[in-house]
């Protein structure tokens, strides 16, 4: 796929397009893993950021890093679960990256979500619910695929959930989106710019891919528009 997750990132630090839409676009992979199993592929990208004047408004005055753990799954029912019990603080998941730092999903993550098919479009009772999810500790969860912010937002209402990114139409959840939201963490950027990020990258992207221009359909709770 051309704007797949994997080829947006292997590529990201040298794509036109893609620095012309997001400041930091630096990653650069750190780790990869082929399994015959669920999931079946565990890659983790790295990218430093040295921090802006936002971040400095925070007390954030060090270059840090951010990772981002791609966990590919098969069995789509088994990514809901595995992912709720990565929220709730449960999966015993560790990825050691070859410079000898660990990441553990469920201690360390503090974004975590989900990109691909409604699931809710196929079998809503059949997979774990997510209105089980009950993080450990304060955490940022994005849904995106098609009309997430019906099937999902709703259903994520825990406290301790900072609802970051959702669709409210059908959409191609590509891998230009999340490098959006990625950016705007990497800028600090607050609720309502995130959405404007996300919107504007989604623009562009379908637009070079010869697609008609799309109005705009990311939301999080900052956006004040219901989630339900």
């Amino acid at each position: 796929m051309l704007y797949g997750h994997f080829r947006m990132f292997e590529r990201a630090t040298k794509d036109p397009h893609i620095a012309r839409n997001f400041k930091h676009h630096n990653w650069q992979r750190v780790f990869l893993e082929k399994r015959t199993q669920d999931p079946l592929r565990i890659a983790v990208y790295e990218l430093t950021v040295k921090p802006n004047d936002a971040w400095k408004s925070y007390g954030v005055t060090r270059e840090f890093k951010v990772y981002q753990v791609f966990l590919v799954y098969q069995n789509l029912q088994e990514t809901i679960r595995d992912l709720a019990l990565n929220i709730n603080g449960k999966m015993n998941r560790k990825v050691n990256l070859d410079d000898s730092t660990q990441i553990d999903l469920a201690s360390d993550a503090r974004l975590m979500g989900y990109f691909g098919h409604n699931l809710y479009f196929d079998s809503p009772t059949t997979f774990l619910d997510i209105s089980e999810i009950k993080p450990d500790r304060e955490k940022g969860v994005y849904f995106v695929g098609c009309i997430t912010s019906r099937d999902f937002a709703n259903r994520v209402s825990a406290d301790g959930l900072h609802k970051m990114l959702f669709t409210t139409s059908l959409m191609a959840p590509e891998g230009y989106n999340l490098l959006a939201l990625l950016d705007s963490i990497a800028q600090a950027h607050d609720g309502m710019q995130i959405v404007e990020h996300a919107n504007n990258a989604y623009r562009y992207f379908q637009i070079l891919g010869g697609q008609k221009q799309p109005g705009p359909l990311f939301i999080n709770q900052s956006t004040g528009i219901s989630l339900k």
